[in-house]
C-alpha cells in the first residue's frame, strides 16, 4: 500500500487566508463553504478555527484578536 497525497494548493491557502486579513468582511460568506478540515496543512486549519471564533463572536479579524485568541486556545506555538 502507497501513501497517497491529496490533491492541494498551500498557495491557494495562502492566498485566501490572506485575503482575509486584508478583507476581513469576507470571511462571512466563506465560512459558509469553508471548514478547517478543507485545509491540507495543518497551521491554515487552526488559523481558518480562529478567523471562525472571530466572526461568530463578533470580534474584529485582525493581528492583535488573532494572537489573543492563538495565545487563549494555546495554539501559538504550534
Amino acid at each position: 500500500m502507497t501513501d497517497t497525497i491529496i490533491p492541494h494548493s498551500l498557495e491557494a491557502e495562502k492566498a485566501l487566508l490572506g485575503a482575509v486579513l486584508i478583507t476581513p468582511a469576507v470571511v462571512g460568506p466563506l465560512l459558509e463553504g469553508l471548514a478547517p478540515e478543507d485545509f491540507y496543512r495543518d497551521a491554515h486549519r487552526r488559523l481558518w478555527d480562529v478567523f471562525r471564533v472571530l466572526h461568530t463572536g463578533g470580534r474584529q479579524i485582525d493581528l492583535v484578536s488573532i494572537r489573543a485568541e492563538l495565545d487563549r486556545s494555546n495554539d501559538f506555538d504550534r
